[in-house]
Parts: structure tokens; sequence; C-alpha cells
């Protein structure tokens, strides 16, 4: 069976972040271990940069009665961007940032399941008498499903 659409706008996000390489115009060489879903117990800050992406809020804001039942609803998704640099963090941090900003936002349609993505912000972080920090950085996805079938829009 094919994963629902909400499965599917998230898996989006990993795929895009997991482009993240110098190879492809990128700052940061980001591997397929780096992109991870938020669902991992802990952080290893042994083994950075690292990217957790957490699914937030869902909303139904619209529902359309034009006798297909479809709703529009908007995901809230939460990007931790994990980075350490015992020179200059903020800069890392601001860097790799943008970096995933940069990926997330190259295709805002998230392969055509969405209406569009909006980013939102982000929040620093830093852990005290460490090197290491990094953003959260906040988007909300734009999609339609069917009321009652999210498989399908």
């Amino acid at each position: 069976m094919t994963d629902s659409i909400r499965e599917q706008i998230i898996q989006n996000f990993q795929t895009s972040l997991r482009n993240v390489r110098k190879i492809n115009g990128y700052q940061f060489d980001l591997d397929y271990s780096s992109v991870k879903r938020g669902d991992t117990l802990s952080v290893d800050t042994d083994v950075l940069p690292a990217i957790y992406i957490f699914e937030g809020d869902e909303r139904i804001i619209d529902r359309e009665h034009a006798g297909r039942d479809s709703l529009i609803l908007e995901l809230d998704v939460n990007i931790e961007i994990w980075c350490s640099d015992a020179d200059n963090l903020s800069r890392t941090a601001n860097n790799l940032e943008a970096d995933i900003v940069k990926a997330v936002m190259a295709d805002y349609t998230r392969g055509g399941l969405a209406m569009y993505t909006e980013r939102l912000g982000t929040t620093p972080f830093f852990i005290e008498g460490s090197a290491v920090g990094g953003r959260i950085a906040s988007f909300f996805v734009r999609y339609e499903a069917l009321e009652h079938d999210p498989y399908n829009s």
C-alpha cells in the first residue's frame, strides 16, 4: 500500500535534505545518516552535523464541498539543525541553516504533493559550555487530502 499524503510529504523533506551535498551546490555535505526523523531517541553530539525532522500540528483550514469531500490541511514541520564549531559556531549554524532552507524551498510543492511550503522562521539554540548548537527551522505545508481517504487528494 502507498503511504498517506502526509507521510509522503515528510519523506520528501527527508529526501530533499539528503541532497545537501557540495557537489549539488551547497556549502555542507550531509549523508544519508545525517538526516533523521524526529522519532530518534537522542542526538549524538559526537557525529555532527545532524538534521532531525519533526512533524508538528496539523490543522484543517478548509473543507471543499463540491462533491468531493476534500480537505485543505496545514502541517507544521520543524527541522532541528545540529552542528559544532569551536571557532565560530554561529557562522557555521547560519550557513548550515541556509543550506537547509535552500534544500527545503527548492521544491515548495514537495514533489507535487502540496500546494506550497512556507518558511516560518528559526530559533537558535546552544549547549552551554560546549561548541555545539544550531537552529530549529519551522515550516508549514499546505496540502489537500480527501476527508475519508488521507491516501488520496
